[in-house]
């Protein structure tokens, strides 16, 4: 599978590892999976790391479907962090696009280049 999801330190956090070909289609279902999942309310910080996607093919109309269902399901977690790790130009134009429009109405969310500086601002956001 392209993006696995693994839930982490006792479901406070959630990473995404992409991995080959990813699809927007199917980033917007995994996006909506963890939406819907159980433990989406205990989550302190989520990570979607790409720094092994081969091929990124998430269009315009994707971020904003991502960004909708920000909006819809950000209330029920509203602290909630959001680090995107994206080493490539195409996946860190389309990371900053989803951060621009959600930026009013989602999660404290940073673009990143590597996955060290990830960790680094989460721990420093949640002092640990």
């Amino acid at each position: 599978m392209p993006i696995e999801i693994k839930y982490i330190e006792n479901n406070s956090g959630v990473i995404l590892d992409y991995s080959g070909y990813v699809s927007g289609d199917e980033l917007v279902s995994v996006v909506n999976e963890i939406f819907n999942n159980d433990n989406f309310t205990s989550l302190k910080y989520w990570i979607a790391d790409r720094t092994n996607c081969t091929k990124y093919d998430v269009e315009t109309h994707h971020a904003k479907a991502i960004a909708a269902l920000t909006e819809m399901h950000y209330l029920k977690n509203p602290n909630m962090l959001l680090a995107l790790v994206s080493p490539k130009n195409i996946e860190f134009g389309m990371s900053r696009m989803y951060q621009i429009l959600s930026d009013d109405k989602g999660f404290k969310t940073m673009v990143f280049h590597s996955r060290s500086e990830a960790n680094e601002w989460i721990s420093n956001e949640l002092n640990i």
